[in-house]
C-alpha cells in the first residue's frame, strides 16, 4: 500500500522543487542522445549512465566486470558493455 504525507508548503518552495525536477529530467534526456549512436563512450559518460563515480566505473575493470578499451591515448568503455552492467 502506499503511503501518502501532505506537508505544508508555500508556493515558491513549490515551484522550486518543481523547476529543480523539470530541469533533471530535460538534462537527462538531452544527454542521452549524445552516447546513444556512439559505440564508446568516456569514463564519465559510463559513470552518469550508470549512476556513479567514475572509481566505481575503474572498480569494475578491475573486478572484470567491464573492458577498457585504449584508442590512442584516450581510453573508453563500450556503451553496450556498459548498458548490459545496468542490467546484471
Amino acid at each position: 500500500m502506499n503511503d501518502v504525507v501532505l506537508i505544508s508548503m508555500t508556493k515558491s518552495d513549490l515551484e522550486g522543487l518543481v523547476m529543480g525536477c523539470v530541469t533533471a529530467c530535460l538534462k537527462a534526456t538531452q544527454k542521452a542522445p549524445e552516447t546513444s549512436n556512439r559505440i564508446y563512450i568516456t569514463e564519465a559518460e559510463a559513470a552518469e549512465m550508470l549512476g556513479s563515480a567514475k572509481r566505481t566505473i575503474r572498480d569494475h575493470v578491475t573486478a572484470g566486470k567491464l573492458s577498457r578499451h585504449k584508442l590512442g591515448r584516450a581510453t573508453r568503455y563500450k556503451r553496450e558493455d556498459v548498458l548490459s552492467l545496468m542490467t546484471a
